[in-house]
């Protein structure tokens, strides 16, 4: 797959084709003639994260196969999802649709909180022009005949609606499926996942900035309902990563580097001389009781930094000196020699910085 800047907006290869600013954001299939497109109206206000994020769903959806878009919140979950959908119905009439073009008699499902309905309802009329019904209160009979008469696009629903009458609308086959805060689905008991697992659709994807909250088997879960049989069974990922890393966790559990001392004595020397655990251990330097754990949640931060913008490791000068030498050391031990070569250890001062 190629990434191509080409102002005809135009490639002889399967790929994407970023036209210029401004102008459509053009997903290509084999056919030269038949191209997806996300229209330019909603292309000249995406930034480049968002269009690998309608990128990643577009290669899923030609794939006949389900997914996860995870990203924090306010970074613009909602708007790459409408963008997907906006190049797949072939919105504003910027583009011919491939072979997988949906037909008037296609319709889309978004499940999502009863507290964001409307906003996703008032997303969808400032960005594309799609005919969006809501599925939720008195009006649901009604709802479902025009669903029937295909005057429905895209179908707006709440999980709890959906829990409850989601039976009613089982034999409809989805073009596509979108669940927001999809981590709703973690617990495969509830009455609301094997609802969700009855759909019939080859295309789920879940939008999530937390994939997985307490157990693996949560994120074992999630992957189950967008993409089935992907991880294998449950028994088997039970087995092999869940059981053996609740083990690990275990302070009586056994050597894992060739000592014959439990983990809770023996860990406590495996990181001594790394950036982060000195200045956790700088006030006893032969570490602490419950080593290495207490080195999880920095590590986990400092991962989610590094994954947002390398800026946000830099020192932050409005934190007390001690922790800004902490920083630079760290910065430091991520950029290596190049350190001079992204500015040094001083955080850039722009303003989106900030919200990341």
């Amino acid at each position: 797959m190629s990434l191509v800047v080409n102002k005809n907006c135009s490639s002889e290869n399967e790929g994407f084709v970023l036209s210029l600013k401004f102008k459509t954001l053009r997903l290509i299939s084999n056919n030269r003639i038949h191209v997806t497109a996300v229209p330019a109206s909603i292309n000249c206000k995406l930034l480049e994260y968002q269009r690998e994020g309608v990128r990643f769903l577009y290669g899923l959806y030609k794939n006949n196969h389900g997914g996860t878009l995870g990203d924090d919140m306010v970074l613009g979950k909602t708007i790459q999802a409408i963008a997907f959908l906006a190049a797949v119905f072939g919105k504003e009439g910027q583009s011919t649709l491939n072979e997988n073009r949906v037909e008037k008699r296609d319709h889309a499902l978004i499940i999502c909180p009863t507290s964001v309905i409307h906003n996703w309802e008032s997303e969808f009329s400032k960005w594309s022009s799609f005919s969006v019904s809501i599925y939720h209160g008195a009006n649901r009979d009604l709802i479902y005949d025009k669903l029937e008469a295909n005057e429905v696009e895209l179908l707006i629903t709440s999980f709890d609606t959906y829990r409850i009458h989601g039976s009613s609308l089982l034999d409809i086959n989805w073009n596509i499926v979108i669940i927001d805060e999809a981590h709703q689905l973690t617990n495969e008991k509830s009455k609301l996942y094997k609802a969700c697992l009855e759909i019939k659709t080859l295309r789920r994807y879940g939008l999530t900035g937390t994939a997985m909250q307490n157990k693996i088997m949560e994120l074992f879960n999630l992957f189950d309902w967008v993409a089935p049989g992907s991880l294998g069974t449950r028994e088997h990922f039970r087995e092999f990563y869940d059981e053996p890393l609740k083990h690990g966790q275990r302070s009586t559990a056994p050597d894992s580097c060739g000592s014959p001392l439990t983990q809770v004595e023996c860990c406590k020397r495996l990181v001594p001389d790394g950036a982060i655990w000195p200045y956790l251990h700088r006030d006893n330097h032969d570490g602490c009781d419950s080593c290495s754990f207490c080195l999880v949640l920095p590590c986990l931060v400092k991962l989610q930094q590094i994954s947002n913008h390398l800026e946000l490791i830099k020192p932050n000068l409005k934190d007390d000196p001690d922790k800004q030498s902490k920083d630079a050391e760290f910065a430091a031990a991520v950029f290596g020699p190049d350190i001079d070569l992204v500015g040094g250890t001083h955080k850039m001062k722009a303003s989106w910085v900030s919200v990341m």
